[in-house]
């Protein structure tokens, strides 16, 4: 049963977690695939769950990959939203300056969304509450539980089975 206080803090911090249900991948500016199958035995199977996905595909006439359509319109609407505005550094996400601007807007959200003072989201991305040392340390960050639910401690250690590059 969790704790009521917390839950009120919750409420006036208007800090409710969102359970979203969806998986989603965009990959080049060139395919979308949005679906509801989870990768286990019981989304994949065929015989249990029942499961829809919708995959994007965009070709030129010519049949070469087109990377300026829809799919690229529907990632740059999600990062703007997620994000809280949009930037000129979106159209290259490839560029290091595109990976350094996403991941200050995670760390602001992170630091309004876990502050004490109630102010409006900037976007809904935030930076995972984990800091790994490039030696593969987990420790959890600032202020070490989930906001609001003290109780919920944000913990984690190195898996081992990952590889690195994750």
């Amino acid at each position: 049963r969790p704790d009521q206080e917390a839950v009120h803090a919750s409420a006036r911090s208007r800090r409710h977690m969102v359970y979203v249900h969806s998986k989603m991948c965009i990959v080049d500016d060139e395919f979308a695939l949005i679906g509801s199958a989870n990768i286990n035995d019981r989304s994949l199977r065929g015989d249990r769950d029942s499961e829809i996905a919708v995959l994007l595909h965009e070709r030129r006439p010519d049949g070469l990959p087109r990377c300026d359509g829809a799919v690229r319109d529907l990632r740059l609407s999600l990062w703007e939203e997620h994000l809280g505005e949009a930037d000129p550094l979106f159209e290259r996400p490839e560029t290091r300056a595109c990976a350094e601007l996403v991941r200050t807007r995670a760390i602001r959200a992170w630091k309004v969304y876990s502050g004490d003072e109630v102010r409006p989201m900037p976007g809904h991305g935030m930076l995972y509450p984990y800091c790994v040392s490039d030696a593969g340390d987990v420790t959890p960050r600032a202020p070490g539980y989930i906001p609001d639910f003290p109780s919920a401690p944000i913990s984690g250690t190195y898996s081992g089975v990952l590889p690195d590059i994750v």
